[in-house]
């Protein structure tokens, strides 16, 4: 649980970079380091409308037959459909999974995003299908930069169902160096974790 929540918490700001915020461009780059990356188990496309990634799509890749005539086959596995509020934040991404039985995507979850100065604030909804709509959020991770100072913080926070109010369940300190143009396997090895 450690490193899961450290590599998120890695992922987001190295992805954020300068301006704690994620953008069209972050959604881009990592878009485009997947599809660079070597990958023998997956496949990448995408909706791109005038410069903004809408809609990212994941396919499982597999072989078809063996020999000359082999072929890759691609499933679809992922979808995820980016929207950016008027400044060119991201604001939400919902991911679908396929169902392989309907031959559709199945709604999962959706991240709301919100920023203040100096904070990211990340929201996890699962989809209810009984209730055909996102359930109220039941994860919260909140970014937090402090300029001039030489520390940031990523506390997390879950809510139970049927409760009103988010308990936090872990703090994660990292030096502010680690937020800003450093990758995860550069600081692998530290573990900032502190449990709360």
């Amino acid at each position: 649980m450690k490193k899961l929540f450290f590599a998120a918490a890695m992922m987001l700001f190295t992805t954020a970079a300068s301006a704690q915020t994620i953008t069209n461009e972050s959604v881009m780059k990592t878009y485009l380091d997947a599809v660079q990356t070597e990958n023998a188990d997956y496949a990448y496309n995408a909706d791109i409308e005038n410069g903004i990634l809408n809609t990212q799509y994941i396919y499982r890749k597999s072989q078809s037959h063996r020999g000359k005539n082999a072929c890759t086959m691609l499933t679809p596995h992922v979808k995820h459909c980016y929207s950016y509020d008027a400044e060119g934040r991201l604001a939400n991404r919902t991911t679908y999974f396929w169902n392989t039985t309907a031959g559709d995507w199945q709604t999962t979850y959706r991240l709301d995003y919100s920023y203040q100065p100096g904070l990211s604030i990340v929201e996890c909804s699962k989809w209810n299908a009984a209730a055909n709509r996102f359930a109220s959020p039941s994860d919260r991770m909140v970014y937090e930069v402090t300029p001039g100072t030489d520390s940031g913080f990523v506390s997390s926070y879950h809510r139970k169902a049927g409760r009103s109010s988010f308990q936090l369940t872990e703090t994660l300190a990292i030096p502010s160096q680690y937020f800003y143009g450093q990758t995860l396997d550069m600081v692998q090895g530290n573990d900032f974790v502190s449990q709360q």
